[in-house]
């Protein structure tokens, strides 16, 4: 699918809010090599949003610091980038896909103020999994075509205290131990094509906001349990 080449010049335009590119895009080689050669490397713009962008390394991670007032990202990442978007402060929805198939990208750290999260076509060790659910105002996790690391997932007291909607599309777990309080505000769960989860938490059930438990070609276990 074509790319579209983000040039220093576009992320110059301060009056520029948006940038949404439906085959994706990436910086230019130029900007890229400047933001190698040049320590003082600074780029001057308002953007608030950009879909979709290619994040490759840490030039590209360089490059994207530089603009602090981004409120939504969707990006790919490559198939072995430890990536990080901390330094995003005012970042409350972010996608992310990666180039390879269930690749080794490692999550480090998120923006607290993250609201929305979606990852798509990662593999996500226990330890990323407790830093996504420590994040205090995330209300909306999308996890697609997601392994994790073993074939269970054990959550703990005190994650996801404002999670809202919670979709769970091809994980590859079998085992899902959790509490009504590790998801005190759940209202939503949608599970996809989750064939090896064997059952759904019974204590999801005594969630007092919970309104709506949706299932699409998981096993006939999954269905009864809903």
């Amino acid at each position: 699918m074509y790319k579209v080449e983000i040039t220093e010049i576009l992320l110059n335009m301060l009056s520029l809010r948006h940038m949404q590119f439906n085959g994706g895009a990436y910086f230019s080689e130029s900007c890229r090599r400047k933001a190698t050669n040049d320590e003082s490397f600074q780029i001057n713009n308002n953007l608030q949003s950009i879909s979709v962008l290619s994040i490759s390394d840490e030039i590209d991670e360089k490059i994207l610091r530089c603009s602090p007032n981004l409120h939504r990202l969707k990006g790919r990442v490559g198939s072995s980038l430890n990536y990080s978007f901390n330094f995003l402060n005012q970042l409350e929805s972010l996608k992310l896909r990666s180039e390879a198939a269930y690749s080794l990208s490692s999550l480090i750290s998120l923006p607290l103020n993250l609201k929305q999260l979606t990852l798509v076509d990662s593999h996500i060790s226990l330890e990323q999994m407790e830093i996504i659910g420590k994040l205090k105002y995330l209300e909306v996790l999308k996890l697609e075509y997601v392994s994790f690391e073993g074939i269970q997932w054990d959550t703990s007291e005190g994650e996801f205290p404002q999670l809202k909607f919670l979709k769970l599309g091809q994980v590859q777990i079998a085992e899902w131990n959790t509490s009504r309080d590790h998801f005190p505000r759940l209202e939503r769960l949608v599970l996809q094509s989750c064939r090896r989860l064997k059952m759904i938490p019974p204590s999801l059930g005594d969630i007092s906001t919970l309104q709506m438990i949706e299932v699409y070609g998981c096993a006939e276990a999954i269905i009864k349990s809903a």
